[in-house]
């Protein structure tokens, strides 16, 4: 099961970027066989990534994830633990949490997360996550304040950054171009997708055989097309990332 974001939040997003551009003139995949070390073409970093790991580790997992959404902090919270311990830790895979969360409250999280100090954001994800039902209300700014510990006004002044928040809404709109996400979480391994929340032992299954510390740095190959994956797939959830 998956997060749905609200089809006119995104329509909403569009709007509000889209003719901030033209005011401003600014213009700025499913599979058991991973292709290694393959970049997800067309998915590109963003200014707001969060990355936990090596940068030179053999898997990478990017995972679009929703403040709002109860699958995206279970995930947190129970599978990125073990996926930390067991392969970040090591060396093995290079997790990034990219920010998707198109509605208001998930948007003023998001905002309050990417413009804290870097050393500080996975705990205050942590910490959103764990207390998603006590500031999801229409006081989400006072309940996110007393969540970080900072003045009603302060936090207000933060989530509020018209910079910000536009530059977090453009990115929501190129991903779900891009990747057509159309739930969450979503996650791209080593260039394929996976549209749903895996189980640690499923996430396990697909990143192990790639994982080994002695495995072969190669080149960087074409990532599968959406044919191959779905012809190499017992599941017609799988697919890759498209290119750009």
């Amino acid at each position: 099961m998956e997060c749905n974001p609200a089809p006119f939040e995104m329509k909403h997003l569009k709007r509000i970027f889209f003719s901030t551009v033209l005011a401003l003139s600014v213009l700025s995949g499913f599979s058991d066989s991973l292709a290694a070390n393959a970049p997800a073409q067309g998915v590109l970093a963003t200014a707001y990534d969060i990355s936990l790991g090596s940068e030179n580790a053999p898997i990478k997992v990017i995972e679009y994830s929703s403040m709002t959404c109860h699958f995206c902090a279970d995930f947190h919270l129970k599978t990125l633990p073990k996926l930390k311990e067991k392969y970040i830790d090591k060396g093995l895979v290079r997790y990034t949490f990219r920010f998707f969360s198109p509605d208001e409250y998930g948007l003023a999280a998001a905002v309050l997360i990417a413009t804290s100090p870097v050393m500080t954001q996975q705990t205050l994800i942590t910490k959103i996550f764990e207390k998603q039902d006590q500031w999801m209300t229409p006081e989400y700014v006072k309940e996110l304040a007393f969540i970080v510990g900072k003045p009603v006004e302060e936090v207000s002044r933060i989530v509020n950054d018209k910079k910000v928040r536009e530059a977090l809404a453009a990115d929501f709109i190129k991903a779900e171009q891009n990747l057509k996400i159309e739930a969450t979480p979503f996650f791209i391994i080593n260039g394929v997708v996976i549209p749903y929340r895996p189980s640690f032992e499923k996430l396990e299954s697909l990143i192990a055989p790639k994982a080994k510390p002695d495995a072969p740095q190669k080149g960087t190959p074409s990532v599968l097309s959406r044919e191959k994956a779905k012809a190499s797939s017992p599941s017609q959830n799988a697919q890759t990332a498209p290119a750009a």
